[in-house]
């Protein structure tokens, strides 16, 4: 726990206690003991603010970004008010890397997942599900398209559903049809797999990527590299 003296813009000051600093930069997520830089409190109609502002700067030699901590008030301790860790920002989001082949055959879908991705790392996790939902279905879409592009305006048109059926990998189809399952409990009201969660829902897609980059790299080294 640390006490700190906070000035507001008139230079009124108030003595504090808060309970840690942010032990991670949010915008190079490397692990660090912050540099703090200003300290800063927005006056209240109430005896107290709720909410405190901290600028620090990013000790990892490769960022040296700076970012803000907020922090909300809690309670009194020892007559100081006390100010828990609520969040930092700005938020730089983590990217996937995809395989070479599934950004070739869907870039919809890798666009898609980092959205998902970001709305996950922000805490949003009901529509982070929705999100993974709907990236596996254009996956699979773009798939099929991929195998038949003849039939592109077909494919497109029909159920999510009757696309995976129509898929003749069997892990593929078997996984598929357990993502669909999952990215529904999604959307609806009430859950079906209680169990089951958007960490499920993910490790399905990354299943499901594995073998159609499988499949693709295969089939490519069979035509490179012919039997005489």
């Amino acid at each position: 726990m640390r006490t700190l003296s906070i000035k507001n813009i008139s230079g009124t000051s108030i003595n504090i206690k808060i309970d840690h600093y942010a032990d991670q930069c949010p915008i190079c997520k490397s692990k660090i003991s912050p540099y703090l830089v200003h300290a800063n409190y927005v006056e209240s109609v109430q005896s107290l603010p709720s909410t405190m502002e901290i600028a620090f700067q990013c000790t990892s030699r490769d960022c040296r970004s700076m970012f803000i901590s907020y922090f909300e008030y809690a309670n009194v301790i020892n007559g100081t008010s006390y100010y828990e860790l609520s969040r930092s920002a700005p938020i730089h989001y983590k990217k996937r890397d995809f395989s070479e082949e599934i950004f070739e055959i869907s870039k919809m879908f890798t666009e898609i997942y980092d959205q998902s991705y970001a709305a996950e790392q922000n805490g949003l996790n009901h529509i982070a599900g929705i999100g993974y939902r709907k990236a596996m279905e254009f996956l699979v879409k773009d798939y099929l398209i991929y195998l038949d592009p003849d039939n592109i305006e077909k494919t497109k048109r029909t159920t999510l559903g009757q696309c995976i059926k129509n898929i003749e990998n069997e892990k593929i189809k078997l996984m598929a049809d357990r993502a669909a399952w999952l990215g529904n409990d999604e959307a609806h009201y009430i859950r079906k797999w209680k169990d089951k969660d958007i960490s499920d829902l993910k490790t399905l897609i990354e299943i499901i990527q594995h073998h159609i980059s499988l499949e693709i790299t295969s089939e490519r080294l069979l035509k490179e590299m012919p039997k005489d």
